[in-house]
Protein backbone atom coordinates (compact mmCIF):
# COMPACT_ATOMS: atom_id res chain seq x y z
CA UNK A 1 0.00 0.00 0.00
CA UNK A 2 1.19 3.49 -0.82
CA UNK A 3 0.21 6.67 1.03
CA UNK A 4 -0.90 9.72 -0.95
CA UNK A 5 -0.90 13.16 0.68
CA UNK A 6 -3.52 15.85 0.25
CA UNK A 7 -2.11 19.37 -0.05
CA UNK A 8 -3.90 22.42 1.40
CA UNK A 9 -5.31 23.29 -2.06
CA UNK A 10 -6.83 19.73 -2.16
CA UNK A 11 -4.39 18.44 -4.77
CA UNK A 12 -3.37 14.82 -4.23
CA UNK A 13 0.37 14.13 -4.07
CA UNK A 14 0.84 10.70 -5.64
CA UNK A 15 3.75 8.53 -4.42
CA UNK A 16 6.64 7.93 -6.85
CA UNK A 17 5.88 4.21 -7.28
CA UNK A 18 2.33 5.03 -8.44
CA UNK A 19 3.52 7.88 -10.72
CA UNK A 20 5.87 5.40 -12.43
CA UNK A 21 2.97 2.95 -12.88
CA UNK A 22 0.81 5.70 -14.39
CA UNK A 23 3.57 6.66 -16.85
CA UNK A 24 2.04 9.21 -19.21
CA UNK A 25 -1.62 8.90 -18.22
CA UNK A 26 -3.35 12.28 -18.29
CA UNK A 27 -6.70 11.27 -16.81
CA UNK A 28 -8.02 8.66 -14.40
CA UNK A 29 -11.55 7.54 -13.70
CA UNK A 30 -12.51 8.27 -10.09
CA UNK A 31 -15.11 6.26 -8.16
CA UNK A 32 -16.39 7.30 -4.75
CA UNK A 33 -18.40 4.93 -2.58
CA UNK A 34 -18.82 5.76 1.06
CA UNK A 35 -15.36 6.54 2.42
CA UNK A 36 -13.59 4.70 -0.41
CA UNK A 37 -12.04 6.54 -3.36
CA UNK A 38 -10.79 4.44 -6.27
CA UNK A 39 -8.77 5.71 -9.22
CA UNK A 40 -8.59 3.61 -12.38
CA UNK A 41 -6.56 4.05 -15.54
CA UNK A 42 -8.64 4.88 -18.57
CA UNK A 43 -7.60 2.37 -21.22
CA UNK A 44 -8.26 3.27 -24.82
CA UNK A 45 -8.50 0.09 -26.92
CA UNK A 46 -6.02 -0.44 -29.71
CA UNK A 47 -7.91 0.23 -32.96
CA UNK A 48 -5.76 -2.25 -34.88
CA UNK A 49 -6.66 -5.10 -32.52
CA UNK A 50 -10.35 -4.37 -33.04
CA UNK A 51 -9.92 -4.26 -36.82
CA UNK A 52 -8.08 -7.62 -36.81
CA UNK A 53 -11.18 -9.32 -35.37
CA UNK A 54 -13.18 -8.55 -38.50
CA UNK A 55 -13.02 -11.00 -41.40
CA UNK A 56 -13.75 -8.26 -43.93
CA UNK A 57 -11.46 -5.43 -45.01
CA UNK A 58 -13.75 -2.74 -43.68
CA UNK A 59 -15.71 -3.33 -40.53
CA UNK A 60 -19.46 -2.87 -41.01
CA UNK A 61 -21.06 -0.19 -38.86
CA UNK A 62 -23.03 -2.84 -36.95
CA UNK A 63 -19.76 -4.51 -35.84
CA UNK A 64 -18.30 -1.16 -34.83
CA UNK A 65 -21.34 -0.52 -32.64
CA UNK A 66 -21.03 -4.03 -31.11
CA UNK A 67 -17.36 -3.41 -30.30
CA UNK A 68 -18.20 -0.11 -28.63
CA UNK A 69 -20.85 -1.79 -26.48
CA UNK A 70 -18.44 -4.62 -25.59
CA UNK A 71 -15.79 -2.08 -24.57
CA UNK A 72 -18.25 -0.10 -22.44
CA UNK A 73 -19.48 -3.26 -20.71
CA UNK A 74 -15.87 -4.18 -19.95
CA UNK A 75 -15.34 -0.80 -18.31
CA UNK A 76 -18.36 -1.33 -16.04
CA UNK A 77 -16.99 -4.56 -14.59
Amino acid sequence: MEIAKIKPNLQIEVPTKIRQWLKTEKELAAFLEGDTLIFKKIRIPDVESIAERSSEKEMPLSEVVEEIHRFREGKKS
